[in-house]
Order: C-alpha cells, then sequence, then structure tokens
C-alpha cells in the first residue's frame, strides 16, 4: 500500500479515474430523472416524444465532459513524463477535482431543470426553446469545471 501513496501514477489515475466516474454518476442521475419525466410526457402527449428524449439527453453530457479530462491526462500529461513525482501526480489530482465536482453538481441539478421543463412543455408546446435554455444554463457550470481541469493540466 505504501507504494500507491508515494507513486505519481497512481494519484494521476485516481484524478482521471474521479473525473470520469463523477461525470458518470451525474449524467445517469440527470438522464434518469430527465427520463421518467420524459415517459410520462410521452404518454399523455405522444408528439412531444422527440423534444422530450432531446431534453433528456442534455444530461449526458457531464460523463463526456468527465471522459475528456480522464483521456487528457492519460494521452496529454502522462507521455510528457517518464515519471510521475508524487507531487506532480497530486497536482494532477487536484487539477481533477473541478470537472468531477462541477460534473456531479451539474448534472444532477440539470436533471431537476429538465423534470420541471418537461412539466413546462406539457403545458405550452411552443416552450420547447425556453426549456433548451434553461438545461444550457446549469450546463454552463459543467463546461466551466472542464476548462479549469485543462487549464490547470497544461500546467503540471
Amino acid at each position: 500500500m505504501e507504494f500507491f501513496a508515494q507513486s505519481g501514477i497512481f494519484w494521476a489515475f485516481m484524478g482521471a479515474c474521479f473525473a470520469s466516474v463523477m461525470g458518470a454518476i451525474a449524467s445517469s442521475l440527470g438522464s434518469g430523472s430527465t427520463g421518467q419525466a420524459a415517459t410520462g410526457l410521452a404518454t399523455e402527449r405522444p408528439e412531444l416524444g422527440m423534444k422530450a428524449i432531446i431534453l433528456e439527453a442534455l444530461p449526458g453530457s457531464q460523463v463526456i465532459y468527465g471522459f475528456v479530462a480522464l483521456f487528457f491526462v492519460v494521452y496529454v500529461v502522462m507521455p510528457k513524463y517518464e515519471a510521475l513525482t508524487v507531487m506532480q501526480g497530486l497536482q494532477v489530482f487536484i487539477a481533477c477535482l473541478p470537472v468531477g465536482i462541477s460534473g456531479l453538481f451539474s448534472g444532477i441539478f440539470q436533471g431537476r431543470v429538465l423534470v420541471g421543463a418537461m412539466n413546462m412543455l406539457a403545458k405550452d408546446e411552443g416552450s420547447f426553446a425556453n426549456a433548451m435554455i434553461m438545461g444550457a444554463i446549469v450546463e454552463t457550470v459543467a463546461i466551466l469545471g472542464l476548462l479549469g481541469t485543462i487549464l490547470m493540466l497544461l500546467k503540471v
């Protein structure tokens, strides 16, 4: 166990995994809650089924951001070094926190916003653009988290 605590590669992989797993959890929770609302909407108003599916897909982007961070660590940062020091590994781990944490919370809350948007869409079919914008506003948090992670990883 001592090897892992003193290995930079271990900490770098922990950061990459954290970013990826948090994005996956966020996407599954956000898309899951939105999907439940979408099935109800599509049952009552079948003509809105495709719009509901589009809204349900929005929280799925957080897993993509986490994967981008993982890819960036493994294929951009790690090849720069023959061996990562513990300090460099911890820097990578810390750099992955913004995308993981912002992705987790934005995915969950984006799902909640889009559940409300489904209710709005059920009452007014013309509110689809507003529903998309409401979901996209929450998405901004995850995008900025990814940007922060990439900027910090470039400095490791």
